[in-house]
């Protein structure tokens, strides 16, 4: 995130009104997001009640890294094309990719500096999938302007693979992580920081 400021404080969505939050934080992770496609409305409502000086994070939509089988897909109102099976656990194809080009359209709508994808711990754990999760990032971070970072949170096996994130983050994708629950940081470009608290 381009800047002269080293650290930058922010949350995840909006625990209380929306003005109150961007005056309180530097970054908002738009959560929304994730459950669904934002309406022009609020995507206006967002930048209406930002401050020039608050950065912008976007959660990636549900339908590219979770399956049709997870219970949040029963909250979308947008309807997706194709295939149902194409979509979900990061996969290289063609119902994924056009997903993810409404998340850089809206990115781009909200100055939004980086898009989070966060995998569920579902996710098959297998070399099968090691290779379309690569393919994947290669194909989007080819394509997104460089004013927009790409961050994956890996969940379950995925977060403790070390050397396979390794290799993710050699695509330009930056490795988000909880810097309290595991030791390895991964700091390639900037350092995404996501906690989940200590508690449970």
């Amino acid at each position: 995130m381009n800047s002269t400021n080293l650290v930058f404080v922010g949350t995840c969505g909006f625990p209380t009104s929306m003005k109150r939050v961007f005056s309180l934080v530097d970054v908002v992770e738009i959560q929304k997001s994730f459950y669904d496609l934002l309406s022009d409305k609020e995507i206006s409502n967002i930048l209406k009640n930002k401050r020039n000086e608050n950065k912008i994070t976007l959660k990636c939509w549900q339908v590219i890294t979770h399956p049709s089988t997870s219970p949040t897909w029963k909250k979308m109102k947008n309807k997706i094309n194709g295939e149902i099976n194409n979509y979900g656990y990061l996969k290289p194809t063609k119902e994924n990719f056009e997903a993810f080009s409404k998340v850089v359209d809206q990115a781009r709508k909200l100055n939004a500096e980086v898009i989070v994808l966060q995998s569920p711990p579902s996710m098959p754990y297998d070399e099968y999938t090691k290779d379309r999760i690569s393919s994947f990032f290669k194909e989007i971070t080819s394509i997104v302007e460089k004013n927009i970072k790409i961050a994956w949170e890996p969940r379950g096996k995925y977060a403790e693979d070390d050397s396979f994130l390794e290799k993710i983050e050699n695509e330009k994708v930056e490795i988000v992580t909880d810097a309290l629950r595991r030791g390895k940081i991964f700091y390639e470009h900037f350092l995404y920081i996501r906690l989940h608290g200590l508690g449970g």
